[in-house]
């Protein structure tokens, strides 16, 4: 292989499309597969994962699920032409169409996040299309049909940032202008704005600290392995360890895989005192934990006292009701919207950044001395 400045991917998928141009491999022949691949070029698997990618956009190979890749007949190879995506207009032009993808936006988050950007990507200077992608296949589907559209530029808030589709990797390749919110893809060089997680949780369990609890619980709607969870957590393993307090954890707490069983070993154990207080993972789950105690007598914060992060939509008043981090979600959306405006400006010569904003705690209701209890 040439010692070229062309990207290892780059340098795996030409010389790939020459053996198959040339008939090395015939149509039908079964392509290394990417672990093959990351052995004999030495690269990481992700890098292998690029090069097969590409080649597949470009019609040099297909993909069986469970078998592997074969070479395409020279009549499926595309064009490089045929694959470039949609240029975007210049702001002064006309109105620059921009896709919002965003799981929710009922939730005080999402909802802060798209004012943001709709607030900074104002028409007629630019249109702003929202779609809610309550799953990976609406998320893929949207995707496709915001490139297919014209669209100049996508703000992403990822479903799920575990793994992503070829469409995300075809935009990362062609060097699209996408900005991501809340999370990052692995392996994935884009923009990206995101809070400070790890801040967050320290902050929240200090709080918690301070109030003179000492049995605090970590309670996740999702698995600990994904991304945001995994970091929020962390900070609340590191500060519990720091205090040599003992680690109580709760995930997957939410009505759809939470058993009754789970439920009465959670509560079982606010009541016996081994729990006095929680740092909940975000406020759908703040919202459960509230309703479930409700249910039995269990009073928050005089028997549980409970940190969030966002705020729920629940108030005491004209206050929120819970204690929450706050991930300055307004200016999450205002920051991805500008750097999809710099994307746009600088066109191919775009220098990814990735901007980490600074949580803060907002003391409200749900929260109270272990003293008072």
């Amino acid at each position: 292989m040439s010692t070229s400045s062309m990207p290892m991917y780059e340098q795996i998928q030409h010389e790939l499309m020459e053996q198959i141009q040339s008939g090395l491999f015939q149509p039908g022949d079964r392509i290394p597969s990417e672990k093959e691949l990351a052995e004999r070029y030495h690269v990481s698997r992700i890098t292998a994962v690029k090069a097969l990618t590409e080649l597949a956009l470009n019609g040099y190979i297909y993909r069986v699920q469970g078998r592997g890749s074969f070479a395409n007949p020279l009549d499926k190879h595309l064009k490089p032409s045929a694959l470039k995506l949609a240029n975007p207009p210049k702001l002064s032009d006309e109105p620059c169409p921009v896709t919002v993808l965003i799981p929710e936006h009922a939730d005080y988050h999402s909802g802060s996040i798209i004012q943001g950007i709709t607030q900074t990507l104002c028409f007629p200077e630019c249109f702003v299309r929202l779609v809610l992608t309550h799953t990976n296949q609406l998320e893929e589907y949207a995707l496709e049909q915001a490139l297919k559209s014209g669209c100049a530029g996508v703000i992403l808030f990822p479903v799920d940032c575990e793994v992503y589709s070829d469409t995300i990797l075809r935009m990362h390749l062609n060097k699209f202008p996408l900005v991501l919110i809340d999370r990052c893809f692995p392996g994935i060089q884009s923009s990206c704005v995101c809070c400070d997680n790890e801040k967050g949780g320290w902050l929240a369990v200090e709080h918690l600290l301070s109030l003179g609890h000492r049995n605090i619980c970590f309670i996740a709607d999702s698995s600990f392995r994904e991304q945001v969870t995994s970091v929020r957590y962390g900070a609340y393993v590191a500060a519990m360890t720091e205090q040599q307090l003992p680690l109580h954890a709760v995930e997957r707490f939410n009505p759809q895989t939470f058993s009754q069983e789970e439920g009465e070993r959670l509560l079982n154990a606010v009541r016996s005192r081994k729990i006095t207080a929680a740092v909940v993972s975000n406020s759908h789950a703040a919202e459960w934990l509230l309703e479930l105690c409700q249910t039995v007598g269990i009073r928050i914060p005089e028997d549980l006292s409970v940190v969030c992060f966002d705020q729920p939509r629940i108030f005491q008043g004209r206050e929120p009701l819970f204690t929450y981090v706050e991930q300055n979600s307004f200016e999450m959306g205002r920051r991805a919207a500008e750097l999809l405006k710099e994307a746009f400006e600088s066109g191919q010569e775009h220098i990814c950044r990735k901007l980490v904003l600074e949580p803060k705690l907002m003391i409200h209701h749900s929260t109270q001395t272990i003293q008072e209890i």
